[in-house]
């Protein structure tokens, strides 16, 4: 088979899409494959072939954890068998083991559950069962000799030893049992492809093999040969010098001959992920996603032509995720996702237990963020206050708001006290504070979340926009520690809230780059040669930065990224990063808090003062905790709002934002009842070409006044006025131009976006340019200009909005025209009147006898 390369190496988190369905779903790695009937791979070229579509969530199967159906005869998968049964075979068939006894150590009490968790699955998903023994003991303790003692009678069983958790199995016990036998020795220990401790040994010359370097922290025996070597262990679990791990080295490289100890230099067994970079592709671990049948799907190893049984993380966790994202039985091209949570089953049987027991729902704290640059924050406190988890009667329901103080936290502080005053019933407490700096915002929110004891916490940013009521039941019910909505920025943007990939975190560079460092360690080099040995041997050397120093972390494209943020794959799905929203388990949050509270702004943290640090600290501490991150895109949760072009030094920023943000402009800024498609009719029924229709929304009109304020740049109202050609206005008015303010790009898109579906659907043939417009704020007042006298407007159409109200803010003032003989003295609030201009349309400004009236005014295609 011809293989074709491929790489995607993208930076930036907002990138172009690569079209139709990446195949992930189907080719892992830098290598394609030809497409096979109902047993075999995908490629790039043939995805459309291998599965059906995914567009939608109607074509998921809402499928829970199963066990395998598929028990293949051969040791090692469905493809080519005729080779593989004759590479594998024995004299006699009774003679091959077929119980497989799990043995491995208790998940420790204080450390997160997730890899356990994962680990469980997998055996549950082949039928396995395991036996444990407390965490932290040695493969020497009485405990363990006991049980390697009653597991020895068996002369027909094979036990798999497993150190630690971070581990998920693809094959059933008739698989493993072949693939021992096949292997010909007592022990078999995974290998790596590249050393990862005693390098300086003499290891064989594996040239011909893909794995080399013994992994000693797993490894499958016969039970006689597992109770030899547990009894001869000596007990270790206290001693500091040396470690199991250790002296498994020892016994390979002195006694292996003598135990049978052998390598399983091929993968058929152990696929350790040790020595390959930590996203897809992985260099040169090319691999592929076999599917049998309907629903399983297994790991292919290109290289070696074998289906791995175990896969082992060897301290490559990333990688380890993302495969076990789609093994085992976790999803399948013909269905999507196999393990998605039933949420309207679990909503159920809460809502019954309820019912029956009086049980109240789980208690949530709201740990709310609100950064420097926090655009259209009314709207996602409305997010948060809408949300089903929030409203529910019998639901405790707490909320801490912190904002980080900058030119625009006062404005914040007012918009979040009026919010938390008008909803205070909703809380069982309330809290906010401006602090200094973004560590001191999470300490702050984080610290008091963990004083309430709540069974989750929702930690979240301001600049997470909820649109959907149920994102915080979705992820609740989701049932894992750490799990985020998935939300994007507007105009279908890629860019979104999780990383597929990470460069520069710990687990991508505390390694070594060289098999000898840990010799040069030994012969001093570290301290003779600081540049060079912490350029290639920084794990040796212990110059792995500690998980404070978070400021080299970097985006890296995966290359599921596009499918999943796109939702065209449909599930929960473990990533290695995730940000502006979190729901975290009671254990987790606190976790999170008793690291944060550790740290502290200094000259070598000063990075934490911005917001998006703290935010990758976060991520780094629970990953040192072992938390899988997942993200959630089973619904449309909502939006990221996008701070790029944020104005700091301007008083309402948030009215510039339409280009960047366009949903989140509209739901903010346009009038709730606007409607393009809406047939107008004249004014009071009789002022001919005079049209009114809602355009604005009061928070935009009263954000634009106190824009204006701001700027304070309004004219005398004299008609010498340099700001147009001529330098002379015949009819002047006291006003501030759009242009004074840099506003009249985001008003010309309105125009075109928003008033030109309108207007060119009332004047037929019409089209809006908008190439010259003339547009300002008008204020009217008894002390200033009261009114306007009677003028036609030099435009193709003009548009004035009321700013504000008519009886409340301002009284008189109104619109008189004069061959329509029609006299407009009240408009609602952002609503706009719209009419030809030039000849036939004289109108004059009425008195303004008290208060200040402010109105838009827009002269639309002046020549």
């Amino acid at each position: 088979v011809l293989w074709s390369s491929v790489w995607f190496a993208m930076r930036g988190c907002c990138v172009v899409e690569v079209g139709v369905w990446l195949l992930f779903v189907a080719c892992l790695a830098v290598y394609g494959s030809e497409v096979h009937d109902d047993n075999g791979f995908c490629s790039f070229e043939s995805q459309n072939e291998c599965s059906n579509s995914l567009s939608t969530p109607n074509n998921i199967h809402s499928l829970k954890l199963r066990s395998r159906t598929w028990n293949p005869p051969e040791p090692v998968g469905p493809m080519q068998r005729a080779a593989i049964q004759k590479e594998f075979s024995v004299d006699d068939e009774n003679s091959i083991p077929t119980a497989v006894t799990i043995v491995a150590h208790k998940n420790s009490d204080d450390s997160a559950s997730d890899y356990f968790d994962a680990w469980m699955d997998s055996l549950k998903v082949q039928g396995l069962h395991a036996h444990f023994i407390d965490a932290g003991l040695s493969i020497g303790s009485p405990q363990m000799k006991e049980l390697a003692s009653s597991l020895a009678d068996e002369p027909t069983q094979i036990i798999l030893y497993f150190a630690t958790h971070e581990a998920i199995l693809l094959g059933e016990a008739v698989e493993i049992a072949r693939k021992f036998v096949a292997m010909e020795g007592d022990i078999v220990f995974p290998a790596t492809a590249k050393c990862m401790a005693m390098c300086s040994m003499d290891w064989e010359d594996e040239s011909l093999s893909f794995g080399q370097y013994l992994y000693p922290d797993s490894f499958i025996a016969s039970a006689e040969k597992f109770n030899l070597l547990v009894q001869s262990f000596p007990d270790l679990t206290t001693t500091t010098s040396i470690n199991d791990q250790e002296h498994l080295f020892n016994l390979y490289f002195s006694q292996k001959s003598n135990l049978g100890m052998v390598l399983d230099t091929n993968f058929r067994m152990f696929q350790p992920l040790f020595g390959y970079t930590d996203y897809w592709p992985s260099g040169k671990f090319s691999s592929a996603f076999e599917f049998n049948g309907e629903e399983d799907t297994r790991l292919y190893n290109m290289q070696t032509s074998t289906h791995p049984a175990i896969v082992l993380a060897a301290k490559n966790i990333k990688l380890l995720d993302q495969i076990n994202n789609y093994l085992p039985l976790k999803w399948h091209p013909n269905h999507g996702s196999l393990t998605l949570v039933d949420v309207n089953a679990s909503i159920a049987a809460e809502q019954k237990a309820l019912e029956e027991s009086q049980k109240p729902l789980s208690s949530v704290f709201v740990s709310l963020v609100v950064p420097r640059a926090s655009p259209f924050l009314k709207l996602s406190l409305h997010g948060l206050l809408t949300q089903e988890v929030v409203m529910q009667e019998h639901r405790e329901v707490h909320i801490a708001i912190s904002i980080f103080e900058s030119a625009h936290s006062n404005t914040y502080l007012n918009t979040v006290q009026q919010w938390l005053d008008e909803n205070n019933q909703v809380f069982k407490s309330t809290s906010v504070s401006v602090k200094g700096n973004g560590l001191e915002c999470f300490q702050d929110v984080m610290n008091k979340a963990v004083q309430a004891n709540t069974d989750h916490v929702f930690l979240t940013s301001s600049l997470a926009y909820l649109k959907n009521n149920n994102t915080m039941t979705y992820l609740i019910h989701q049932g894992v520690n750490v799990v985020s909505p998935l939300v994007t920025r507007d105009k279908g943007s890629l860019f979104s809230n999780f990383w597929g990939a990470v460069d520069g975190d710990r687990a991508t560079s505390c390694k070594d780059n060289n098999n000898l460092c840990n010799v040069w360690k030994l012969q001093g080099e570290c301290g003779k040669n600081p540049s060079f040995m912490l350029d290639q041997c920084l794990q040796s050397c212990e110059g792995c930065a500690p998980f404070e120093k978070v400021y080299n972390v970097k985006y890296r494209r995966s290359v599921d990224y596009s499918v999943i943020v796109t939702r065209k794959q449909i599930g929960l799905w473990a990533v290695p990063h995730i940000n502006d929203a979190w729901l975290l388990s009671n254990q987790a949050a606190a976790h999170l808090a008793s690291s944060l509270s550790t740290m502290r702004l200094t000259d070598e943290t000063q990075y934490l003062y911005y917001e998006f640090a703290v935010q990758t600290l976060v991520i780094d501490i629970l990953r040192n905790h072992m938390y899988k991150l997942f993200i959630n895109n089973e619904e449309d949760f909502g939006l990221l709002v996008d701070p790029t072009h944020f104005l700091h030094n301007v008083s309402n920023p948030d009215v510039y934002l339409l280009e960047s943000n366009p949903s989140i402009w509209e739901d903010a800024f346009l009038h709730a009842d606007y409607d393009p498609t809406q047939e107008l009719e004249f004014v009071q029924g009789r002022c001919w070409d005079i049209y009114n229709f809602p355009l604005f929304s009061e928070d935009f009109c009263s954000q634009l006044i106190e824009l204006t304020e701001f700027f304070n740049l309004w004219s005398g109202g004299d008609f010498q006025d340099k700001r147009i050609k001529g330098g002379y206005e015949p009819v002047p008015t006291r006003d501030v131009h759009f242009n004074q303010m840099n506003f009249d790009r985001v008003w010309l898109r309105i125009l075109q976006r928003y008033v030109a579906p309108v207007v060119e659907k009332q004047w037929v043939g019409y089209t809006l340019i908008g190439k010259e417009t003339l547009d300002f704020v008008v204020k009217y007042e008894p002390t200033g200009q009261p009114f306007l006298r009677k003028h036609h407007d030099a435009s193709t159409f003009s548009l004035n909005v009321a700013l504000n109200k008519i009886g409340i803010d301002f009284e008189g003032g109104g619109t008189r025209f004069t061959r329509q003989n029609c006299t407009i003295l009240s408009n609602k609030v952002g609503h706009a009147l719209v009419h030809p201009g030039r000849l036939t349309h004289q109108h004059e400004g009425l008195y303004v006898t008290k208060g200040t009236r402010y109105i838009i005014v827009s002269f639309v295609d002046q020549i």
